[in-house]
């Protein structure tokens, strides 16, 4: 259990770390829902960006 209990303290550290750095992310939480043609657009272009990763690692 031990090496769980520095695990979580590592990760809370760099989330903090990040947080300072980058900020706090907004969540969306429902309450605006992205319209449809975007959410489709995102989708694709992380598809192909994914595939194109996977190729290059071939």
């Amino acid at each position: 259990m031990a090496v769980n209990a520095q695990l979580k303290r590592k990760t809370s550290r760099i989330i903090r770390k990040l947080e300072k750095h980058l900020g706090t992310p907004v969540r969306n939480n429902g309450k605006n829902p992205p319209e449809l043609l975007d959410m489709l657009i995102a989708t694709l272009l992380s598809q192909n960006t994914n595939d194109t990763n996977s190729y290059r690692s071939r």
